[in-house]
């Protein structure tokens, strides 16, 4: 049997599978390691709200429309808008934006006699 052919081609075949398995899992872990700092980017942004509506509740502020209230923190600032009013209530437009400059919106009503957020959603 001549086996002289028949172990060199073998032998690169196999090579060649370990590579393109090898580029494969380093082409899945490089996208998972930029899915996880995405999320990790989305949750500071989401804590920056929490943070900044909570804020702006202990303050408990005086209405005024088209007034803008900026909160800094390490890692970014929120700002707040209130855009509507009435006797009662206001619209308040929220904007978190981390130091590396991604951003986030989110509006809510907000009570002004019991400082209550009402309605939030992101935008």
């Amino acid at each position: 049997m001549n086996a002289k052919g028949f172990i060199y081609p073998l032998t690169i075949l196999l090579s060649l599978l370990f590579c393109a398995v090898l580029f494969q899992q380093i082409a899945a872990y490089a996208t998972a390691k930029q899915f996880v700092a995405q999320q990790e980017k989305q949750l500071e942004l989401q804590s920056l709200l929490q943070i900044g509506v909570a804020e702006f509740q202990k303050k408990r502020l005086e209405p005024v429309e088209g007034e803008i209230y900026t909160f800094s923190y390490p890692a970014g600032t929120v700002t707040l808008e209130v855009r509507a009013m009435t006797e009662d209530f206001g619209t308040i437009a929220v904007l978190a934006r981390l130091r590396s400059g991604e951003q986030r919106q989110a509006r809510f009503q907000y009570s002004w006699p019991d400082a209550v957020v009402e309605g939030y959603q992101e935008v």
